[in-house]
């Protein structure tokens, strides 16, 4: 079975898939499985959770999805914190951030892709999570509503304004909201923030100034080309950066790349 099989080759099949699409059948057979039914995360720090992928990345089953972010999430998180979950897709990183800060933390999962959200609250419910507050809304500079760009695979989904290479299949309308206008409506203050949100990150960003200028919060952020902008943001806000996969300068990576950021106390 192939969840038995290491991390470490479980990731390589991946890596075979991308470089020699003509074997991809064959392997999205292998681990379909995986994809659409409830089970077991096999590996890595949500070892033991239950998931349902809900037909996306089987590596969130088999628990070898972004080891690196997995990893920043344990050394950043302790018992009785806080983590939003900005663009939680189908949950993965709010289980293992549920796990970390125990009965007496929070976690809340935003999420604007209905179908996603659908999924997460089945994730949450199915680990009796009850801790973990789903909201369904896209994160953005300012409360509002927007346009959702759905795409074939679901973590690609993305705010219809942002231009990117990803083939779109239609869009669905969202409500926005803003971190500062969370915390002003009187919800937790968050220790621990990740960002995935598919290029969308300087308006994430600038709707939580004050919560970063006030409250230091770390971040995990994916980056989609948009390195340059938020390394000026944290960087004049105080915060110390680091990059999660092997990387020459965050500044000028080509491809996605996460960021781990540590605001100094002020």
């Amino acid at each position: 079975m192939i969840e038995k099989l290491p991390p470490s080759v479980i990731r390589l099949g991946g890596r075979v898939e991308r470089a020699l699409p003509f074997l991809s059948p064959a392997i999205r057979r292998t681990v379909r499985s995986r994809q659409v039914s409830d089970g077991l995360i096999a590996h890595g720090e949500g070892e033991g959770l239950r998931i349902n992928p809900g037909g996306a990345n089987p590596g969130y089953a088999l628990g070898t999805t972004e080891p690196g972010v997995q990893q920043a999430l344990a050394e950043l998180l302790e018992p009785g914190m806080t983590f939003y979950d900005v663009g939680a897709n189908m949950g993965f990183f709010s289980l293992i951030a549920w796990r970390r800060v125990g009965p007496h933390g929070r976690v809340r999962s935003f999420e604007p892709l209905p179908e996603s959200a659908r999924t997460l609250r089945h994730n949450v419910a199915l680990n009796r999570a009850e801790n973990v507050e789903v909201v369904e809304a896209a994160v953005g500079a300012r409360p509002g509503r927007a346009q959702l760009a759905v795409t074939a695979e679901s973590v690609q989904a993305h705010l219809a304004d942002i231009d990117t290479d990803t083939p779109t299949l239609g869009v669905v309308d969202v409500e926005v909201t803003a971190i500062d206008a969370e915390l002003a409506a009187g919800h937790a203050v968050p220790d621990v923030v990740k960002i995935d949100v598919e290029g969308a990150e300087l308006r994430v960003l600038a709707g939580m100034r004050d919560t970063l200028e006030q409250h230091r919060p770390a971040l995990i952020c994916e980056l989609h080309g948009t390195a340059p902008e938020v390394c000026d943001f944290l960087e004049a806000l105080g915060y110390r950066l680091e990059a999660l996969e092997q990387a020459e300068s965050i500044r000028t990576h080509d491809g996605p790349l996460h960021l781990r950021a540590v605001g100094d106390e002020r």
